[in-house]
């Protein structure tokens, strides 16, 4: 049986199946954070100031562990990799049931930040080895958003009502492990991998990317993460000051994920059949749209089609943060730095949202958030057009 020379091994079914998974596990503790921060004020009795701290160890694990990946992420063994970070997921997490020292909570926070953050950046990068990583980044974002949900949805009912805060980490430990079996079809390998040590066995130049252009997108991720997450912690209390009903106000932000759900299948279903740079323009540009729209959030439905605006942007624009850079990253090492360049601007983000909001006055964030987005189109133009005058040279 023949096969053709450029199939590439990493389109099988299988191996995308378990990034897929891999990557829902991995963004599991970043998407239920803020409730998990919520209810560990309340369970271990912690200030404001104390759970603050927690959210900002998190990050901290979350990025030295993604920001290292880029000197560690294509020398060792994938399943090795998985088969690390996967039990280290699920104890960090449930040993926080039995913790009661908040010094001790913070340490069991950091590993799980890291952990969790291993699995994110590993599947990041095998998705970017595909031929296709426009779809399959897409539907890994759906699948986070999707996963999210349904824990924000049946978790309340089912095991926090009955077991309270202890019985919900438990639980989510008890995800990881249920779905962990699916990372047994992670390859030991990258294709990236196979082709630089090809190169350098060859006596050839195994770097071949365009640093410049990849730091140029990466700044570009983190400057519209930043403006993204601002308007996202910012929005709800838009509505309340808006005087909308509490229960009004939750089903928007509700229906306003099941946008970005949509806006990450699109971008599934589109792929880079209009390249990747014009995509992320396009969201960018509708995220720029809904802020006029909530500036009169006064109005119902102008605050729900604002909030409906900026979700459906988020979920349609992320993958093309990492499809765009994964196109520039000819050595594969640099996608992984997409996870912390998301990761820095979401940390920047809430304290801005926070000095910036003013009940009586949305034009500040919205100010703010429209000029870091602007800030991100340049740069990730600036990127495009550099990588484009170098393979001209190269020509």
């Amino acid at each position: 049986m023949k096969t053709t020379a450029n199939k590439n091994p990493l389109d099988r079914y299988t191996i995308i199946f378990a990034a897929l998974i891999g990557s829902a596990l991995g963004a599991l503790f970043y998407n239920i954070l803020p409730m998990y921060l919520g209810m560990a004020q309340e369970y271990r009795q912690l200030s404001s100031g104390q759970i603050g701290i927690v959210g900002s160890i998190f990050f901290l694990g979350y990025n030295v562990i993604t920001i290292s990946a880029f000197y560690w992420i294509r020398r060792f063994d994938w399943r090795l990799i998985a088969a690390v970070a996967t039990p280290i997921s699920a104890i960090a997490m449930g040993a926080g049931a039995y913790i009661q020292s908040y010094p001790i909570l913070l340490l069991s926070v950091f590993i799980a930040g890291g952990a969790f953050s291993t699995l994110y950046g590993l599947t990041a990068t095998i998705l970017g080895d595909t031929s296709n990583a426009a779809r399959w980044y897409g539907l890994k974002i759906g699948l986070e958003a999707l996963t999210g949900a349904v824990i924000f949805l049946t978790f309340p009912d089912l095991v926090i009502a009955k077991y309270g805060f202890n019985g919900f980490l438990l639980a989510l430990a008890g995800v990881v492990v249920v779905l962990s079996p699916a990372l047994l079809f992670i390859p030991a390998r990258g294709i990236k991998t196979q082709e630089e040590e090809l190169a350098e066995s060859a006596g050839g130049k195994s770097g071949s990317t365009n640093k410049a252009a990849v730091f140029l997108i990466l700044f570009a991720t983190m400057f519209w993460f930043c403006g993204q997450t601002v308007m996202w912690s910012f929005v709800e209390r838009l509505g309340n000051a808006g005087g909308h009903p509490v229960d009004a106000v939750g089903n928007v932000l509700a229906v306003s994920l099941l946008c970005a759900l949509g806006g990450s299948l699109l971008a599934a279903i589109i792929g880079e059949k209009l390249g990747t740079l014009a995509p992320f323009i396009i969201a960018s540009s509708i995220f720029l749209v809904s802020l006029p729209v909530l500036n009169n959030s006064a109005e119902f439905i102008y605050f729900f089609i604002g909030a409906c605006l900026v979700m459906f942007s988020v979920g349609f624009g992320i993958p093309y943060c990492f499809t765009i850079t994964a196109a520039l990253d000819h050595d594969g090492r640099y996608i992984v730095l997409v996870v912390p360049a998301i990761g820095i601007g979401a940390m920047i983000a809430p304290a801005m949202a926070g000095a910036l909001f003013n009940k009586d006055n949305s034009l500040p964030v919205l100010g703010f958030s429209a000029f870091v987005v602007l800030v991100s189109m340049i740069f990730a133009i600036s990127s495009s057009r550099l990588a484009k005058s170098k393979l001209k040279l190269a020509e």
